[in-house]
């Protein structure tokens, strides 16, 4: 379990600078919008340290990224509309790092943020 201090602020980091903002994404040509529940998700669901640095570099993550797949949802989630696959890379503590990002869009046509850090 990674330490609570560094996932309270990667939340709070989050929180002032993501939420309820949208930033755009050129390998998709469109904005990318943080909420309350992805910005969690982005930080705390399967965490580790590298998933929790990378929160920070989320908007030049976005800016780099190229798109890989594009498709509909594969579990068929009935609010979900679009999947998109996305590669970037960041450094981490100095080491450069491949991150893969999964953009959804919902019906109502906005899109939600999560990714994953290679080791």
């Amino acid at each position: 379990m990674e330490k609570k201090n560094d996932i309270e602020k990667a939340l709070k980091w989050a929180f002032d600078n993501l939420l309820d903002k949208e930033y755009y994404c050129p390998a998709i040509q469109q904005y990318v919008r943080f909420n309350v529940t992805g910005i969690k998700h982005a930080i705390k669901a399967r965490t580790y340290p590298n998933k929790i640095k990378a929160i920070y570099n989320v908007v030049d993550l976005l800016q780099n990224a190229e798109k890989y797949s594009d498709s509909s949802d594969k579990k068929n989630r009935k609010d979900i509309t679009h999947v998109w696959k996305l590669k970037s890379k960041t450094m981490i503590d100095n080491k450069e790092k491949i991150v893969f990002i999964i953009l959804r869009e919902e019906k109502d046509g906005k899109i939600y943020y999560d990714h994953e850090v290679m080791k």
